[in-house]
């Protein structure tokens, strides 16, 4: 049987695809300075709770890999306990209609979506076979919209942490921030480390990642920030850019340049003058000559041309 043949080319290639085809992070971490967030004027006119806010933070993380569970949120004891009111109109997660008040918004939901939530349901668990695999797949996004918006409209918290902790972040109250964040580091395997804050105590923090090797994502306010935290970390990103669902389409691509440039850096060649010098156990002559361990250019003339050739 023929063994295949594999070249060099080949396996750089293969490498390469390696890369390419996978190139998300195996280990996220997210940390949220709660102390430095999006002004309520940022996110109300996309009609955007703090909940949702959260989400959008979470998702952003997740496009640069598997995000590591809980996240984590620093509050310090001065912060607001109580959110600010939602501002009208009130839009429907269903429907996308308006309204002037909370209680209209609940009474559409209730008398409207609620019932038709529940006839989809008996139709679903009434049908058998073909026909049910047919209503399950028509039906299958309906059940997951009706229990978000569900979910939005009824478990809303009073409190900004309440929010925050509805999203699937654990808040750490009180103590150092930079200290919560190190040991989050140091007791996890993270590849990379999204950090939403304003602070300029991070840039330590940010240093000793780039030394370890560790990819850092800082979300802040302003755009064009080049003399803050961002300045230290690997790619900065801005709070509409993350409101509006830019940076979960950005991750993937930010992931593959940062890879296919660790590949390129194990693929270049660096010239070492160690190796300039040959091998000296390579000789070329007689047995004698062999035994005085002489390279082939340092053999005598005589010796070469008495050599006796088969």
């Amino acid at each position: 049987m023929k063994k295949p043949h594999y070249s060099l080319h080949s396996l750089n290639l293969l490498s390469f695809k390696t890369f390419s085809t996978s190139p998300s992070f195996s280990s996220v971490a997210l940390f949220w300075d709660l102390n430095s967030k999006p002004t309520t004027s940022s996110y109300r006119h996309l009609s955007l709770s703090l909940y949702d806010v959260a989400v959008r933070f979470r998702l952003a993380a997740a496009s640069f890999g598997h995000l590591l569970s809980p996240s984590l949120a620093f509050a310090s004891f001065h912060l607001p306990s109580r959110s600010p009111p939602l501002q009208p109109p009130f839009p429907c997660r269903l429907c996308g209609r308006t309204f002037p008040s909370s209680q209209i918004l609940i009474h559409h939901f209730t008398s409207v979506h609620s019932p038709e939530h529940e006839r989809r349901l008996r139709r679903l668990e009434s049908a058998t076979g073909r026909r049910w695999s047919i209503l399950s797949g028509q039906l299958s996004l309906n059940p997951s919209r009706y229990e978000k918006a569900h979910r939005e409209l009824f478990g809303r918290c009073e409190n900004s942490t309440g929010e925050v902790r509805r999203a699937g972040f654990k808040i750490l109250e009180g103590g150092d921030k930079i200290m919560h964040l190190c040991d989050e580091l140091a007791n996890r395997r993270v590849d990379c480390a999204v950090i939403v804050s304003d602070d300029l105590e991070f840039v330590t923090v940010l240093k000793e990642m780039r030394q370890k090797n560790v990819k850092s994502v800082v979300i802040g306010e302003s755009k064009g920030d080049n003399y803050g935290i961002k300045r230290h970390a690997n790619v900065g990103f801005c709070w509409r850019e993350v409101l509006a669902g830019k940076v979960k389409q950005e991750g993937p691509k930010v992931v593959s340049q940062w890879r296919e440039k660790e590949l390129l850096e194990r693929l270049e060649w660096r010239h070492d003058p160690s190796q300039d010098d040959v091998d000296e156990g390579l000789t070329w002559g007689t047995g004698e000559e062999k035994a005085k361990h002489k390279p082939w250019w340092k053999l005598d003339n005589n010796n070469v041309s008495n050599q006796e050739y088969p």
